[in-house]
């Protein structure tokens, strides 16, 4: 499927009953043509599942597989994504945002109102303000409850390296503790 922002704005109205915000319409447009190729197979409940998306401003790559609830009405979940040279500072327009290329996993279980899933990654390359990070890792729990997790970057231009800790609420506010 190759797409834009008009088809992605007819298809959010259509399938949400909710059309696209003006910024984010204008941020659609700025990543030009969408191209996602995939595969589903299995059911709602059971499943695997792959896609690749490629614009102009960058690619990526995700697998997600669920499988059917256990006992407990728990279903085990697992993902990956994958994103090489995304270029997000274009997309956002925010000029001392640059390219950025990651990866990160999940595993854990899901159910009726509940999350618990350990998440991990990376990050390969993350231009911003004029250094370039590489080396970024980070992981942490996702839960309905507040989540916690670490980070830590080397920092190319000027070799330090730093950690950070980041703490996360349920209302969506994150706070972030970095230290030398």
């Amino acid at each position: 499927m190759t797409t834009e922002a008009a088809d992605l704005g007819q298809i959010a109205a259509n399938v949400a009953r909710k059309e696209l915000s003006a910024k984010m319409s204008a941020m659609m447009d700025r990543a030009g043509a969408l191209r996602l190729t995939g595969e589903v197979e299995g059911t709602l409940a059971s499943f695997d599942s792959k896609f690749a998306l490629s614009a102009p401003v960058g690619s990526a790559e995700a697998e997600l597989a669920m499988q059917p609830a256990d006992r407990r009405r728990l279903r085990p979940v697992k993902g990956r994504i994958a994103v090489t040279g995304f270029r997000v500072g274009e997309l956002l327009e925010q000029p001392n945002l640059g390219s950025v290329s990651c990866e990160a996993g999940l595993n854990g279980v899901v159910g009726k109102g509940l999350i618990d899933a350990r998440v991990d990654g990376s990050v390969s390359q993350l231009e911003f303000n004029g250094y370039d990070y590489d080396s970024l890792r980070f992981g942490g729990r996702l839960t309905e409850r507040p989540s916690t997790g670490t980070s830590g970057p080397t920092i190319r231009r000027s070799g330090s390296i730093f950690r950070a800790r980041w703490d996360s609420i349920p209302n969506g506010r994150t706070t972030i503790s970095t230290w030398i």
